[in-house]
């Protein structure tokens, strides 16, 4: 899958990047561009599971991704 973030590596690395500054909303749609070109890699799995731990102790989970015009499957699906 291509997307405008570059490739699935960089994309990892984003989100990694953005989960050491606890920015959850950037770090998960970057591990979710990473997954839908590999969904079965384990340490990426890892990254989505740390993000997601830390976004489910906030008190609105779903205010981590918004759902406004042209919405892209990562982003549906994060909410989800």
């Amino acid at each position: 899958m291509s997307n405008d973030h570059g490739s699935p590596e960089q994309d990892v690395a984003m989100a990694r990047q953005a989960l050491a500054q606890n920015d959850l909303g950037h770090a998960l749609h970057h591990i979710g561009c990473a997954l839908a070109s590999n969904p079965m890699n384990q340490d990426w799995m890892g990254v989505l599971n740390q993000v997601v731990g830390q976004i489910c102790q906030r008190p609105d989970p779903l205010s981590f991704v918004k759902l406004e015009g042209d919405t892209s499957f990562i982003d549906a699906a994060n909410r989800s």
